[in-house]
């Protein structure tokens, strides 16, 4: 039996909506889900660019920052989630995710070049 159904509404295009019989005080969930078989390997897929542009400028975001909030507040939890919020803020100006088309499947469980080239590029540190 399945109890929970979790889209991504912003990026679905076919909402699930709500059955109610009006027997019991058990709703039915109806999801349509098209089985699209594509002749061609390409498909669209959201990707982040960590290139030397987008990390200069995610460097710059943070050093502009006061961080005052984080570094005068009291209470740990409060603290973490501003830190949180200013870090993602910057995260997602500097590298936003933009729809791209793969050529291929992933081989290697996912790892391409480009997560391997990337990786030995964000080895940075803030001054």
């Amino acid at each position: 039996m399945l109890y929970v159904v979790i889209i991504n509404g912003k990026h679905y295009k076919y909402p699930a909506t709500v059955i109610e019989f009006g027997l019991s005080d058990h709703l039915a969930q109806k999801l349509s889900v098209q089985n699209i078989s594509r002749t061609s390997n390409n498909k669209t897929v959201l990707k982040r660019s960590f290139g030397k542009n987008s990390i200069r400028e995610f460097k710059h975001l943070l050093n502009k920052e006061t961080w005052q909030e984080v570094l005068t507040g009291t209470e740990v939890n409060t603290e973490f989630e501003v830190f949180m919020n200013i870090f993602k803020h910057s995260f997602d100006t500097a590298f936003p995710l933009e729809y791209t088309y793969e050529n291929s499947p992933y081989k290697n469980g996912g790892v391409t070049q480009e997560i391997k080239t990337s990786s030995k590029k964000i080895t940075f540190t803030l001054p």
